[in-house]
């Protein structure tokens, strides 16, 4: 029980100690790769969604600032048509997520197994190890923080014009 309680411990001080260290040492927000996902409105995205979403992705691997894979940070992004108005609504979201070495680490002790007691964990079996690691990892990179969001109107012509401002305001 102590283990479980020390090993949840670990994951929210180093959680605390990353996100602490962006204050005290900043980087400017240009140095790091981006990953870039939607909200959809529907089922599927919309014509409007997928062209926005790509006219993000284009942008920022223009700018070098692209990374599908080993992106720190990840754009959120919300699109509503508001209505007779010819005027979208665009969110953006900034979500830090969390680094590579404290997923790897916490995926070696099978982090999302930690609430199981001591006398089940022990009965696993050794074969499936490798998968517990792999789900432990893949719950800790569901893991983030919000740094910053980003909410504006713009004419439905707009969409370029809008990403194109939002990646040097914003994220240069």
């Amino acid at each position: 029980m102590n283990n479980i309680k020390i090993q949840s411990l670990l994951l929210i001080v180093s959680i605390f100690i990353f996100h602490f260290s962006l204050l005290i040492f900043p980087q400017a927000i240009s140095d790091y790769k981006y990953s870039v996902s939607m909200v959809a409105s529907d089922r599927e995205y919309s014509d409007l969604e997928k062209s926005l979403l790509d006219i993000f992705k284009t942008t920022l691997a223009f700018e070098n600032m692209y990374s599908e894979n080993d992106a720190e940070l990840e754009l959120l992004l919300a699109l509503k048509d508001i209505e007779e108005s010819n005027k979208l609504a665009i969110s953006v979201t900034v979500i830090q997520r969390l680094p590579d070495n404290i997923i790897n680490e916490r995926a070696k002790q099978e982090v999302f197994y930690s609430q199981l007691n001591a006398k089940k964990k022990s009965q696993l079996p050794s074969e499936g190890k490798l998968i517990r690691e792999y789900v432990s990892a893949e719950y800790l990179k569901q893991f983030g923080m919000v740094i910053d969001n980003h909410l504006e109107i713009v004419d439905s012509g707009g969409l370029d014009e809008f990403v194109k401002a939002f990646v040097n305001k914003k994220l240069k």
